[in-house]
């Protein structure tokens, strides 16, 4: 599923759904929940997390496409094993995010939020 949307706001919450974290990402169309957040920025430009997200405060759930070492990462595969449902968000309008959202996808994640601030470059 691929979706332009214009990312208003990210916002993280530890140990409130299930035990687990997880992140809200408020958009121009709605808010979407997601236990883990992928910012694929392009490969021109330096990795770069927001400040609300800084790792100190999310290291399992937020990674830079830079930072990418298991796709999808460990927390996600073993609720995959464990056939429970999994989301998460890639946010980035070029090459990367695109098939880090088809990984995702072939990795068995249930749903896969693709977010893009504007039109998917060819």
């Amino acid at each position: 599923m691929i979706r332009s949307e214009i990312v208003l706001d990210i916002d993280y919450h530890s140990n409130i759904m299930d035990g687990q974290s997880y992140f809200t990402v408020t958009t121009s169309k709605g808010v979407h929940h997601a236990l883990t957040v992928v910012l694929a920025v392009g490969a021109g430009n330096a990795p770069a997390i927001p400040a609300k997200l800084s790792l100190h405060k999310a290291t399992e759930g937020a990674c830079h496409a830079f930072h990418v070492t298991t796709f999808p990462p460990p927390h996600i595969q073993a609720k995959i094993a464990a056939k429970r449902p999994t989301n998460i968000v890639v946010i980035g309008g070029g090459l990367t995010s695109a098939q880090l959202s088809d990984l995702a996808i072939k990795h068995g994640v249930s749903k896969v939020w693709h977010l893009m601030r504007g039109a998917l470059k060819g």
